[in-house]
């Protein structure tokens, strides 16, 4: 599984039918060049650009975004902050988020909205668990609720497909 983010293939087979899905059926190119990936000896990072995994909104997902705070990598207003000096591994001014992979069984999603940390613990040769903590600001309106329990269940449907890919 620690592989399946960085082969830069994967989110236009994988994730076919969720986020990224629309852009693999348009056309865009899913393509990143080496500036978008770092190598380590054990660990690896892979910056995403802005344009893959935006999609079109339900129309109550575009009202709660709209009224809502900023919770995607997407969202303009994200753009604008400030970023943490270790984010953005290919300095990129098109950057979305990151995605870290700590050998051997961590995976960090890292964007300006929200921070992920998947933990991978194997206790057979077909079984593992799988522990994913998603850390965003608190809500301050039911927009912002609102727009946080679908980025949520956005992050879930993702990690699903990730893992039956595993």
């Amino acid at each position: 599984y620690l592989d399946s983010s960085v082969e830069l293939l994967h989110a236009g087979y994988t994730h076919i039918q969720n986020n990224t899905g629309q852009n693999a059926k348009s056309g865009t190119s899913l393509y990143l060049g080496p500036q978008w990936l770092s190598l380590g000896q054990r660990h690896r990072a892979v910056g995403v650009p802005l344009g893959i995994g935006e999609r079109d909104l339900a129309p109550m997902e575009a009202l709660a975004f709209k009224y809502g705070g900023a919770t995607t990598p997407y969202d303009p207003r994200v753009r604008e902050r400030r970023l943490p000096p270790a984010l953005n591994v290919a300095k990129a001014d098109a950057w979305a988020f990151d995605v870290v992979e700590l050998f051997p069984n961590q995976v960090l999603f890292l964007s300006a909205p929200l921070m992920g940390f998947i933990s991978l613990w194997p206790s057979a040769h077909d079984r593992c668990r799988v522990e994913i903590e998603v850390y965003m600001a608190p809500p301050t309106n039911a927009a912002e609720r609102v727009a946080i329990e679908y980025g949520l269940l956005s992050i879930r449907d993702v990690i699903r497909e990730d893992l039956n890919m595993a």
